[in-house]
């Protein structure tokens, strides 16, 4: 193997534990927020907040980006982080990962920093969904704690992560981490505050992947998009492209719409890489999402 092939495998292969491509989660460093930098959550659901997470309470909360204070070195070069301001309820945070194959059978290592209004220990586990027409979903708890203080800390957990050996893998499979599950999650009355949630294969904790906002972005797009469009009604149908490829045709709804005719237009999904609007009687003007999530 040439020296070049050494190295591009060190600077781009995850599995040789290479520079970047190590980081399984996206929007580690709570960078993208196409929702919204506020959001009070469903209660009794799991709700996106800022993009690829998701939660879960039963009771009322609140999720917030935040950003630190410049040249703070509590989470080192890192700009922005999650606050969960949880209610009478404790809370759990999730990310879904596209592919229950992911890492199966494999041991890994989550790392992130996080503080608490009050101390507490936070429960590790994992979920597999194997997709439609797959085998039945597999939900594993305690594969790891982790010490929540009051400060900001980097905190690790290696966990191995269950085998899918003798299973049937469906359509639109995924592999959920779950940060607060079992018996330890985030307590009830408690602000926590996190970043720099990176999972990468191995036993050892490696220093935060940091990616561009535009590279998160684009990676966020591929599950979730907003956009506008506008045109003449006269035309009869109008076709668009997504900024990102999806994972599967989305499903698009109309946000908001202008326009002078009687008829507001209809927004369809086509495929997972273009739509199509049938326009109302004169203008058409009109905000959207497209959503693809798992």
């Amino acid at each position: 193997m040439t020296r070049a092939r050494d190295f591009a495998d060190l600077a781009g292969s995850a599995a040789a534990g290479g520079i970047t491509g190590r980081n399984l989660i996206i929007n580690g460093a709570m960078q993208v927020a196409q929702r919204g930098t506020s959001i009070s959550p469903a209660t009794g659901a799991y709700s996106f907040s800022l993009d690829r997470w998701k939660s879960y309470s039963g009771s009322s909360y609140t999720i917030s980006q935040q950003e630190f204070a410049a040249g703070q070195t509590d989470a080192p070069n890192i700009k922005n982080y999650m606050r969960i301001a949880n209610g009478a309820s404790t809370t759990s945070l999730h990310q879904l990962i596209e592919d229950v194959t992911t890492v199966s059978g494999t041991s890994v290592t989550l790392s992130f920093y996080i503080k608490g209004s009050s101390a507490y220990t936070l429960e590790i586990g994992a979920y597999q969904n194997f997709g439609s027409g797959g085998s039945a979903t597999v939900n594993t708890a305690n594969l790891a704690t982790v010490a929540v203080t009051t400060s900001w800390t980097r905190v690790t957990a290696t966990f191995t992560v269950p085998s899918i050996s003798g299973k049937t893998v469906g359509t639109s499979s995924y592999l959920r981490i779950d940060i607060g599950t079992g018996t330890y999650y985030i307590p009830a009355s408690n602000t926590t505050e996190i970043t720099g949630v990176q999972l990468e294969v191995g036993e050892t904790a490696t220093p935060f992947e940091h990616r561009s906002y535009g590279d998160e972005l684009a990676r966020c797009q591929r599950y979730y998009e907003t956009g506008a469009i506008a045109f003449d009604g006269n035309q009869a149908v109008i076709f668009g492209t997504y900024s990102v490829i999806k994972r599967a045709a989305p499903s698009l709804t109309r946000t908001g719409n202008t326009y002078s005719g009687a008829e507001a237009g209809t927004f369809a999904s086509y495929t997972n890489q273009y739509f199509y609007v049938t326009s109302g009687s004169t203008f058409i003007g009109g905000a959207w999402t497209a959503d693809a999530e798992l």
